[in-house]
């Protein structure tokens, strides 16, 4: 009877993981679509539940989520990183060569090209993440 409630929990634990990451997932394509629609960065992706699901076994076996959590990290990075030199740059008046000038610019140019792939990343891991929740019975069409 024990072993019946365990296992019944750790159902019931998977289950609202993946429906939140899920729930992350789609939220992060609104994201995309607001950005690429008002051509602005607004803020990196979410990435929370994808950090409490990447080592799942059901989210390890497909590429197409493997291939989201990485992209997506990676964008947030560099978005990062563009934040972080764009203040450096404003900060001091020292800081405002052309040199420094043309590395923002160019740190800005890499996020956005980033943004133009997103797409062809988040839908895929989105459509595999559902079928796998769908095959568990967690969902229903």
């Amino acid at each position: 009877m024990f072993q019946q409630i365990q296992a019944w929990q750790a159902k019931r634990q998977l289950r609202t993981q993946l429906l939140a990451f899920l729930d992350e997932m789609e939220k992060n394509l609104e994201t995309y679509y607001v950005m690429d629609q008002r051509q602005f960065i607004i803020h990196g992706y979410e990435m929370k539940q994808w950090e409490k699901c990447k080592e799942l076994d059901i989210v390890k076996k497909h590429e197409a989520i493997q291939v989201y959590g990485a992209t997506l990290t990676a964008f947030n990075q560099a978005h990062q990183a563009h934040k972080e030199y764009e203040q450096w740059f404003s900060s001091n008046i020292d800081h405002k060569t052309n040199d420094n000038a043309k590395k923002l610019h160019d740190m800005k140019n890499g996020v956005v090209a980033r943004i133009k792939t997103l797409e062809a990343v988040i839908i895929p891991a989105g459509q595999a993440l559902e079928k796998e929740l769908l095959d568990l019975g967690f969902i229903t069409n």
